[in-house]
């Protein structure tokens, strides 16, 4: 009988949940801070150069990247190809 019960509370519990955010994709420059230092972040290897990536808000990478302190990371300028 309590498999019952268990069944029915997660009904309940699901119902009242609103659903999640949309993830949204995200266009950041990323560099290391200092020069002659290779990173390598979820199969991204970085160097002192501006290296543009376009990540998920919400995803693994972009949370690596924005928790490392030896990377810099800033949006991503608009580009020529999207203005035109």
């Amino acid at each position: 009988m309590s498999a019952k019960q268990t069944t029915k509370a997660a009904a309940t519990t699901a119902e009242k949940k609103a659903p999640p955010p949309p993830r949204k994709q995200v266009a950041v420059r990323v560099k290391t801070k200092a020069p002659g230092i290779k990173r390598q972040v979820c199969g991204v290897i970085l160097t002192n150069e501006w290296k543009e990536l376009t990540l998920d808000d919400q995803g693994s990478a972009y949370k690596a990247i924005a928790r490392d302190p030896a990377l810099e990371m800033e949006a991503a300028p608009a580009s020529e190809k999207a203005k035109g």
